[in-house]
């Protein structure tokens, strides 16, 4: 979960060059950017972002990662068009996900038959940390 957020900052971080930029994109702030970038750096034991006093550049540790989740995005996306399916995450309170989610996702999945539906119920503290971590699509 946590690598997955690590992850996110730092490709928005490679698209954008910036950390500002990359935590507009994310919805984020940009010490949250900063710090998930330095998270992975420590994770993998590798130097991805030079810092400058605006911004910064990745490193050629960073352009590997960078590729390498290129790579791997191909590879997925090879696998979506072959499979012709996708998932969507929801996470919502036990009421809600209860007595309001089951018949809107039935009727979804009717709509949508190639796309697969996770339900997960928690409170509404754990259904915004999932959307906020990034572990659900909806909450």
């Amino acid at each position: 979960m946590k690598l997955e957020a690590r992850l996110r900052a730092f490709a928005a971080f490679a698209r954008q060059r910036s950390f500002s930029a990359a935590a507009a994109e994310l919805r984020i702030s940009q010490p949250a950017v900063s710090k998930h970038i330095a998270e992975l750096e420590h994770a993998l034991g590798l130097k991805l972002v030079e810092r400058a006093r605006r911004d910064g550049a990745l490193t050629r540790g960073g352009d590997f990662v960078a590729e390498a989740l290129l790579v791997q995005a191909g590879l997925g996306a090879a696998q979506f068009r072959k499979s012709g399916s996708s998932w969507v995450a929801v996470v919502a309170s036990s009421l809600t996900g209860t007595y309001l989610l089951p018949e809107i996702i039935a009727e979804f999945q009717h709509s949508h038959p190639g796309v697969r539906v996770t339900l997960q119920l928690g409170t509404a503290a754990q259904a915004i940390d999932s959307l906020r971590s990034h572990r659900a699509e909806l909450a």
